[in-house]
């Protein structure tokens, strides 16, 4: 997934997933701050939260 949006990242982390801190995407979006989100283990390219 190249990009996504606040609100469905959001959603994912109340729902478990351990990738980034619901908090964090809250000050992102609440800033307009963008994310890219990335695996360490791989070279695959990462996701784009706006």
């Amino acid at each position: 997934m190249e990009r996504c949006d606040y609100d469905r990242v959001l959603t994912l982390a109340h729902a478990g997933a351990k990738v980034l801190h619901s908090e964090a995407i809250t000050l992102a979006k609440k800033h307009s701050m963008p994310l890219y989100i990335a695996s360490s283990f791989t070279e695959h390219q990462g996701t784009l939260v706006e």
